[in-house]
């Protein structure tokens, strides 16, 4: 488990992503769960995959699959969402390296 500020800071794609599910959260606030991202800039599958991987083993995300997931090939439907920490930590890291928020907003 990651679970600190710097690692956060460290890895530009990593704050890029966990800020895609921000944005996510800003522009729909009403919805409780988001669709999985599937792109970020820059990013091949697998590392995609892996960040994944470090947000939910930090819990800075948290995820629920079920049947109406895979409604749609190639994507993953109502399934993640933001936690309380993961916003909280994205507060005190403050902006991304590499990535701009507007990026990550373009994201989703």
């Amino acid at each position: 488990m990651i679970n600190s500020i710097e690692s956060l800071r460290a890895d530009p794609k990593l704050h890029a992503l966990l800020s895609a599910y921000a944005a996510l959260k800003r522009n729909r606030p009403d919805a409780e769960w988001h669709d999985r991202v599937m792109d970020l800039p820059g990013c091949e599958p697998t590392e995609l995959h892996r960040l994944h991987g470090l947000l939910l083993a930090s819990g800075w995300v948290e995820t629920r699959v079920h049947g109406d997931s895979f409604r749609d090939a190639g994507k993953l439907v109502s399934c993640y969402r933001l936690t309380a920490d993961g916003a909280a930590i994205l507060r005190f890291a403050g902006p991304g390296g590499a990535i701009p928020d507007e990026e990550s907003e373009q994201i989703v």
